[in-house]
């Protein structure tokens, strides 16, 4: 038999069994930047509205408003 707690195996801590797993569905608020291809401002404005846009690169200062949905998984 060879003891696997010597090299890491099998010392992870499980989570408390009183505590269950939850998938909930937010509204938020959130900030970031992005690029549309576009013929002018105004057109790169309306696609990027209408979410015509080709990438967000980056995001930040997420808030969750409003928790919309919860369940257990």
């Amino acid at each position: 038999m060879i003891d696997t707690r010597e090299v890491g195996g099998g010392s992870y801590p499980s989570p408390e069994e009183k505590m269950k797993c939850y998938q909930f569905e937010f509204n938020a608020t959130i900030s970031g930047y992005g690029i549309v291809y576009a013929e002018d401002e105004y057109s790169a404005s309306l696609k990027a509205e209408q979410g015509d846009y080709d990438d967000i690169l980056d995001t930040w200062g997420m808030k969750i408003e409003e928790i919309t949905k919860i369940e257990e998984e």
